[in-house]
């Protein structure tokens, strides 16, 4: 985490070290421990403080077993569930499924989808503008267009 003047909303961005624990989950387990797979971008400083504490990632099914692990978060902490480019790679159904999950586990949801991927988002905002398709949302509410690996953000 990198200390930034960006406001939003009338929040500035978290000061200090954040996030205190992170796990994820993924069908294939850890990208590490896959073969030719980089679990992290070789460039850019976001990148430098995630290898230097990679979050485990362990094999499971994102409806199925995202409960139980978001039950081991500590009690102290709040829970953000953060997802980016993945919900394309599901069929409507589960989407919709995810989407219910995740709006009752406590804590934060925020997204980063494809436009008109993520069930209940409230895609009546402006069109993206040139490398912009994603939609950012926190909790269902767009906030951003923005680029699929980070490169561009354009606050709605």
């Amino acid at each position: 985490m990198t200390r930034c003047g960006r406001r939003h909303g009338g929040h500035t961005a978290a000061q200090g070290r954040v996030p205190v624990w992170a796990r994820g989950t993924d069908t294939g387990g850890s990208p590490s421990g896959r073969r030719g797979a980089s679990p992290r971008p070789t460039s850019g400083w976001p990148a430098d403080i995630a290898r230097a504490a990679p979050a485990p990632v362990h094999r499971g099914d994102l409806l199925a077993d995202l409960p139980a692990l978001a039950a081991t978060a500590p009690r102290d902490a709040t829970l953000v569930v953060f997802h980016s480019a993945v919900l394309a790679y599901v069929s409507a159904e589960v989407r919709a499924a995810f989407a219910e999950l995740v709006g009752g586990l406590p804590g934060h949801w925020i997204s980063n989808e494809a436009a008109g991927v993520l069930p209940g988002v409230i895609t009546d905002v402006p069109p993206p503008d040139g490398a912009a398709p994603f939609l950012l949302a926190l909790d269902g509410r767009p906030l951003a267009w923005t680029a699929p690996h980070g490169q561009a953000l354009r606050w709605l």
